[in-house]
């Protein structure tokens, strides 16, 4: 058999045992430890392969299963949902990569477009690589065939022509004697629920490992076409200096208004026309971040249709970028400074801490842009960027933000101000030995309703299947066993 059939009934045999290593891992819910054990096994298939199939990684994307099996690990580190999904998601990229230059290409200086290319495409053999795999790659007929192969078709043939046969004497049989019935019964009591189900998570786990490893290793080396060449449709200098211009213009105006904030202070907030320090923050935040996520991909796109101008073209984009670049860094100044006014006012909130994170990274983005693209290197710029969000998600799994939200809600707790407790009892496993922690120093009435809220949800939770692991809820149900007794006498029960 030539290579590509090799290697496919290799890939092939791979996919049934992760399909059956799946079905044993992945039923129990909620995900944790057993979704790390199969990613583990994947990436560990995949190396099996490149020894046993002497096919070796040599693209620069091989590097990206570390962070791959990073973000999977981060489902069982933490329970909030949010950074779970986060965790999904870069772990869904990085493993894209992977498997599309991780054979071969280059994962250094490539374009933001090709990135997002190979996830689309990584998706796509996720979705259909198994029968690509089994229609296309394996040559069926050069497999040598065994006497037992040979004769299949007439085994088969057999099994068509006795079934039915022995359903009807079988029948007849069990009708006519209720202990052959009973036994029959017995025998063949099969739980449908219980193998549809199993054959479910079989099919599926093994499927999705078997379409990635297809596109490891069964995929021709890249070809396609990059960012890098010039798009069909370009603008030029003038149509690109009329948007950034006009932009910078329009930015500009804006940042004159946040100056007089930034020097008037809250008592100017405060005296201006129908505008208090609360709506002044409230109002503004999600905006800004909005517009620092709208700016990057207008920078991008214009730098991208403007790259086959004259170097007097590329010079004029350079200083309007550079200008936008510079009233965005102030715009976010202004954004941290409303949520930093709202959080002395309302304390944080999920949405608050992971507005201000992504923020923070934007901010990472911007100087990365100045770095690279607007000196000539743009393709240095994707890998970079996603370099730097893979590093602030990382930083959030291990700084635990609903802990933090629960911290510095109770210290800054102020005459006249209501502690949202019922939210603080909802954030989930991770905020509850923080809560727990922190109950001496709330009012006796919201102490009893914290306790009262985390007996309802933790008391009677258990984990006994190692398959559903997970640090953050195995850290609140232990905390919450611990001060039981305590907490019962807290909430009055």
């Amino acid at each position: 058999m030539n290579d590509r059939t090799r290697i496919g009934i290799a890939v092939l045999l791979a996919a049934l045992a992760l399909g059956a290593l799946g079905m044993a891992l992945l039923q129990p819910v909620p995900l944790g430890l057993n979704l790390v054990v199969w990613s583990f096994a994947l990436f560990a298939a995949i190396g099996f392969l490149c020894k046993r199939l002497r096919v070796p990684l040599d693209g620069g994307g091989r590097w990206m299963a570390l962070p791959a099996l990073a973000f999977t690990a981060g489902i069982a580190w933490t329970s909030s949902p949010f950074l779970q999904a986060m965790d999904v998601f870069a772990a869904v990229v990085a493993i894209a990569v992977f498997a599309m230059r991780g054979k071969a290409g280059q994962a250094k200086v490539v374009g933001v477009l090709a990135f997002a290319t190979d996830t689309l495409v990584t998706g796509l053999y996720a979705i259909a690589g198994m029968l690509f795999l089994t229609v296309s790659h394996i040559q069926w007929p050069q497999i040598p065939r065994s006497n037992t192969v040979k004769h299949m078709g007439s085994i088969l043939r057999g099994l068509v022509i006795v079934l039915p046969l022995l359903l009807i004497f079988g029948g007849l049989f069990m009708a006519a004697d209720a202990v052959f019935e009973h036994l029959v019964q017995k025998i063949f009591r099969i739980p449908l629920d219980s193998i549809v189900q199993d054959g479910f998570y079989f099919f599926w786990s093994g499927w999705v490992a078997g379409g990635l490893i297809t596109a490891v290793f069964l995929r021709d080396p890249a070809k396609e076409a990059e960012e890098d060449r010039f798009p069909k449709v370009a603008l030029g200098p003038i149509e690109v200096g009329m948007v950034l211009g006009l932009l910078d213009i329009l930015f500009l105006a804006f940042v004159m208004v946040q100056i007089s904030y930034f020097f008037g202070g809250q008592r100017h907030v405060i005296e201006t026309a129908g505008l208090t320090s609360a709506n002044y923050a409230r109002r503004g935040f999600f905006e800004l971040v909005t517009v620092g996520a709208l700016a990057l991909p207008v920078l991008l796109i214009l730098h991208w249709l403007l790259r086959s101008a004259s170097s007097g073209g590329q010079r004029l984009f350079q200083i309007l970028a550079g200008t936008q670049v510079v009233l965005l860094f102030v715009i976010m100044a202004s954004a941290i400074n409303r949520m930093r006014l709202y959080q002395v006012g309302y304390g944080l909130s999920e949405e608050r801490v992971y507005a201000t994170a992504f923020m923070g990274w934007l901010a990472i983005v911007f100087l990365w842009f100045s770095i690279t693209v607007l000196r000539g290197h743009r393709d240095r710029f994707a890998l970079g960027a996603l370099v730097s969000g893979f590093a602030v998600l990382t930083i959030l799994n291990f700084t635990n933000p609903d802990a933090l939200i629960v911290r510095n809600n109770v210290t800054n707790i102020r005459p006249g101000r209501v502690l949202d407790v019922p939210y603080l009892v909802q954030l989930g496993a991770d905020a509850v030995p923080a809560l727990v922690e922190a109950l001496p120093r709330l009012a006796p009435a919201d102490r009893a309703q914290a306790a009262r809220g985390l007996l309802d949800r933790w008391e009677g939770v258990r984990n006994p299947d190692w398959r559903t692991w997970n640090r953050g809820r195995s850290r609140a149900w232990r905390t919450v066993h611990e001060h039981r007794d305590a907490l019962r006498r807290v909430s009055g029960l």
